[in-house]
């Protein structure tokens, strides 16, 4: 008796045991039927916040984060849900089992991340389209990931992130396309790479374009491959630069001959230049003009680095008299326009005939003169 009871209290508590770790393992699922606050607990599955386990929100719906949400092992987005944090108090953090931000779970299906004040935190990665589609639009607040930063991580996947404005913090790389098709759209903010690198089409299978038109892009550290900003890693990459108002400071920068492509858009005061230790390069430049733009005579740096070496395989300009260089040894991109003859002689034209007109103006008022 002595032993069946030993070995009946044994299995008892390996139930126990394993109870508790399915516990912990166990997703808390947003089930209101309709828009809620995350901390209210009759919104999830069991009547409480999720707390040291996998938080799902993949019913169609939103949840809306106030305040501190701590110790959630996984932010799963999913099924058209989205997630918003609109509060300088809400804080946002996968800290303990997988350590992930998930948008955009499974295959066809959508999720989103609106983030416009607070924080969105995980150890692990950060993933916007993990195997679905991901969205994610930041006007404010701090996302950082302690590891990767991926945008459509796994094949057939997309992901575009939106940075209006706030900070992005990258623990390690950040990878534009890992797998599948991505978008980076920065018109503001900043982006901090202390320790990692930057890829456009990581992987073969995958299309990553990264564009900036504002803001701050800062790669500050790293080492070997730790350094590069790849355009075309594996795949197809773009890097966009659109007008004159970002900051572009990056380490080694590196363009692939069969899978990369500089685009750059002339807008307002020019162009956005970009400022590299190092420079490698090969595959397109695509230069246009945007429609509200008008040139001047003179030189427009698209890349200043310390030391270069290629230059583009295939080059287009807009039309008219531009050409590009590559001064000091490779070690500058430079677009220079040269107004066409007939402009200037327009110009000029078009300078006497006001000079003619205040001479006339001038004689008709003397002639009044009583």
């Amino acid at each position: 008796m002595s032993f069946n009871r030993t070995v009946l209290c044994g299995f008892v508590a390996l139930g126990l045991c394993l109870a508790l770790v399915t516990a912990a393992q166990a997703d808390r699922i947003w089930d209101l039927a309709g828009d809620g606050n995350w901390n209210v607990a009759v919104n999830w599955s069991g009547d409480a916040v999720p707390l040291n386990e996998k938080a799902t929100v993949g019913n169609g719906f939103t949840a809306e984060v106030t305040t501190n949400v701590l110790n959630v092992t996984v932010v799963a987005i999913d099924n058209g849900s989205t997630v918003h944090l609109n509060n300088a108090l809400a804080d946002l953090r996968a800290t303990g089992g997988a350590l992930d931000i998930e948008i955009g779970v499974t295959d066809n299906q959508i999720g989103n991340l609106l983030l416009d004040a607070g924080i969105v935190h995980c150890n692990d990665d950060f993933k916007i389209g993990y195997y679905g589609d991901g969205f994610m639009t930041q006007t404010g607040g701090t996302a950082s990931s302690g590891d990767d930063f991926y945008i459509a991580e796994k094949a057939n996947s997309t992901g575009t992130f939106t940075l209006i404005d706030g900070i992005v913090n990258v623990g390690d790389d950040l990878k534009v396309g890992g797998y599948g098709t991505a978008l980076l759209d920065m018109r503001g903010g900043q982006i901090n790479l202390p320790s990692g690198y930057v890829s456009m089409g990581n992987h073969v299978g995958s299309n990553g374009t990264f564009q900036i038109s504002g803001g701050t892009l800062l790669q500050a550290g790293g080492t070997g491959t730790d350094r590069k900003f790849s355009v075309g890693d594996e795949d197809t990459g773009v890097f966009r630069v659109i007008g004159d108002a970002a900051s572009i400071n990056i380490l080694d920068y590196i363009q692939t001959a069969a899978f990369g492509t500089l685009e750059v858009v002339l807008k307002d005061g020019g162009i956005s230049t970009i400022n590299a230790e190092t420079m490698t390069l090969a595959g397109a430049l695509n230069v246009t003009l945007d429609a509200g733009f008008t040139p001047t005579a003179g030189d427009y740096d698209l890349i200043v680095a310390g030391t270069g070496t290629g230059t583009f395989d295939a080059v287009t300009l807009p039309p008219g008299n531009w050409s590009l260089s590559y001064p000091t040894g490779s070690e500058i991109v430079r677009l220079t326009y040269i107004p066409e003859p007939s402009s200037i002689v327009l110009a000029i034209m078009g300078l006497l005939g006001l000079l003619a007109y205040a001479a006339r103006k001038r004689s008709n008022m003397g002639g009044k003169v009583q």
